[in-house]
């Protein structure tokens, strides 16, 4: 089980009948990140304009989602810059579009057209980047395996570290959970069983 997100902030700017359109693409950790961005954004772009936001924030199995129009026709900000995180499969994100009036209306069609294209561009300038659903694991195993163990295994670990040399090899590291039956009963058969490995919990981490 995966998901995808993207890796940095990113901006983009449409202008559609002298009006501005700036759309603000940010990651999300945790609820506090929702309130955070927004007034990085209205910091850093202040004035007389709307601030429509929808974001979508994965919370163990759930998906947080919500979107404002902050003032503008009622389903014309909001709904479609939620519709474009949707249907692009992206969590653990916000977006937030700060719109400048330029003296001529769009009406609603235009509205739904002008921040739907500029969530759409700003998705398509983004990294995106994929979250795994995996297990940490500590492994830890004899000198004369480690190099077998390095060239046939480490490929598929992720976040590798703590790697310790002592009486013994240690590490700790992500897999991802479909993969670890079978990851196990392989280093379980490469070591002769000499081997070890503590499941330490499950997590969502960044696809290698």
């Amino acid at each position: 089980m995966a998901y995808y997100t993207i890796s940095d902030p990113i901006t983009f700017e449409l202008v559609e009948k002298r009006s501005r359109f700036i759309c603000i693409l940010s990651s999300l950790i945790e609820p506090q990140d929702i309130e955070n961005s927004l007034q990085a954004v209205g910091q850093k772009y202040p004035g007389d304009g709307h601030y429509c936001v929808a974001y979508r924030l994965r919370q163990d199995s759930l998906i947080m989602e919500c979107c404002s129009d902050d003032g503008e026709p009622n389903g014309t900000a909001g709904s479609p810059i939620l519709n474009v995180l949707q249907k692009r499969e992206l969590e653990d994100i916000i977006a937030v579009v700060v719109r400048y009036f330029g003296g001529t209306l769009l009406g609603t069609g235009g509205l739904v057209r002008a921040y739907t294209q500029v969530v759409q561009s700003a998705v398509n300038e983004a990294q995106i980047v994929s979250q795994e659903y995996s297990e940490k694991i500590f492994i830890t195993l004899d000198y004369s395996h480690y190099g077998s163990f390095e060239k046939r295994f480490l490929k598929s670990l992720n976040q590798v570290t703590n790697i310790e040399y002592a009486d013994r090899i240690s590490l700790e590291a992500w897999i991802a959970l479909e993969k670890l039956p079978r990851f196990m009963a392989e280093v379980d058969n490469l070591t002769g069983g000499t081997a070890s490995i503590e499941l330490l919990g499950k997590g969502f981490v960044l696809r290698r």
